[in-house]
């Protein structure tokens, strides 16, 4: 556990917990495809709607503001592009939309707002705009 100075505040960055996130995506990318699998054979007729992760604008700010923390965010904007990634190969495998939420603005998530921008992404998707479909 690293303990980083950022402004007046003290800023407890358990970089444990990202290890941790990465040790864990190893099986993320085993299961979320089945599970998508397994809810397409549940409902092979059905619509089904990936969404993708994203990191809310706020989280980046604060860790911009020192060296220290600085380092984390390539780390974590990797991870989410490697979860997004998995999310979209899913989606074009088991015939299901995909909503890319990157991008969206937010502060701490969840938000009234945030959950606004996403919502109106999906509905962007179901009507058949590709502007928020992330490439898939």
């Amino acid at each position: 556990m690293h303990i980083i100075k950022v402004g007046s505040q003290k800023a407890i960055i358990r970089l444990n917990y990202i290890l941790d996130i990465i040790d864990g995506f190893e099986d993320y990318k085993e299961y979320y495809p089945r599970i998508v699998k397994d809810l397409r054979n549940m409902n092979p007729e059905g619509t089904i709607i990936l969404i993708g992760e994203y990191i809310p604008a706020e989280r980046l700010s604060f860790l911009q503001e020192t060296p220290e923390t600085c380092e984390i965010i390539p780390l974590l904007n990797r991870l989410i592009d490697n979860i997004n990634i998995v999310v979209k190969k899913a989606a074009i495998e088991y015939d299901c939309l995909y909503v890319d939420t990157m991008g969206v603005e937010s502060d701490w998530h969840p938000t009234v707002n945030g959950h606004q921008q996403i919502c109106d992404r999906m509905i962007s998707v179901l009507e058949g705009q590709r502007k928020y479909s992330g490439g898939v």
